[in-house]
């Protein structure tokens, strides 16, 4: 997997082959075939491998810290392979374990007093509008737009959030752009 993640911060992930990545490892083709018989099923390794190193040290903090955790973890992913943070903001449900990363955290929440009143749906919708921002900040910060995390935590995501609290929507956004797509996709 490092080699395609080398390959993918070398020159992008949509770029990702298996010839590029064997050629990385001095190898064959053969081997990277048999694991990921679709070059998608490569990129979607090399998102699930990223996204679970950038945060596996920050979301057992999130009790104590709440959401600005997550922030932390995005942009921990930022400085290291900004392209996934590009990739979640132009393509934010396209991946499974974004999706599933999403439902955990919007669980965890349950255990933070400031989320215990919403339900699940409340919970989920506002991390589904907690992420956008998230993405933001992080790009800012991979950039260096951005020189305090906590600052771009205050001014970008806690607004959402208070917003989410006060409001409670219960739609989760990118669930929906999802049902569009595939709306879109059957018309056309």
């Amino acid at each position: 997997m490092d080699a395609a993640i080398a390959v993918a911060r070398r020159e992008g992930l949509r770029q990702v082959t298996a010839r590029k990545v064997a050629k990385q490892l001095g190898a064959s083709t053969s081997v990277l075939y048999r694991m990921f018989p679709a070059v998608d099923a490569l990129h979607d390794a090399i998102i699930v491998h990223v996204i679970e190193r950038s945060f596996a040290p920050w979301l057992p903090k999130v009790p104590t810290m709440g959401l600005r955790a997550v922030v932390y973890g995005f942009c921990e992913m930022g400085t290291n392979d900004p392209w996934v943070s590009e990739e979640l903001a132009v393509r934010p449900n396209a991946h499974p374990v974004w999706a599933g990363g999403r439902t955990m955290i919007a669980q965890m929440l349950e255990l933070l007093p400031r989320y215990a009143h919403l339900d699940d749906a409340e919970r989920l919708a506002l991390v589904s509008r907690f992420t956008p921002a998230c993405v933001g900040v992080s790009l800012s910060w991979a950039y260096g737009e951005l020189t305090d995390i906590d600052a771009g935590y205050d001014a970008c995501v806690e607004p959402v959030i208070a917003h989410c609290l006060a409001e409670r929507p219960s739609d989760d956004l990118l669930a929906g752009r999802r049902e569009a797509r595939a709306d879109a996709a059957a018309i056309g």
